[in-house]
């Protein structure tokens, strides 16, 4: 689930994998050195209202660049099939 609007989305990419604890994806991504964060990002009352627990934050910023892209899509995709076993 990749959370906001897509028309207004910055640079800011919330999202949660379906089975998957935020917290869990987090520590793998950065274990991989993939830096995100995690939680409710200083959101707690509009989250609590969706029922959303947290989520898995990244940022992109003017010095990343595809490869960062691609390091964040191939850690996602490791850290899920590893914690979907």
């Amino acid at each position: 689930t990749l959370y906001g609007n897509p028309k207004k989305r910055s640079s800011i990419l919330p999202f949660n994998i379906q089975g998957i604890q935020h917290y869990d994806l987090g520590s793998l991504l950065d274990a991989f050195g993939i830096a995100v964060r995690t939680g409710q990002h200083c959101t707690q009352p509009i989250m609590d209202a969706l029922h959303v627990s947290g989520t898995v934050r990244a940022s992109i910023a003017l010095y990343n660049d595809r490869t960062d892209m691609d390091k964040l899509a191939y850690g996602v995709q490791r850290a899920v099939k590893m914690l979907k076993r």
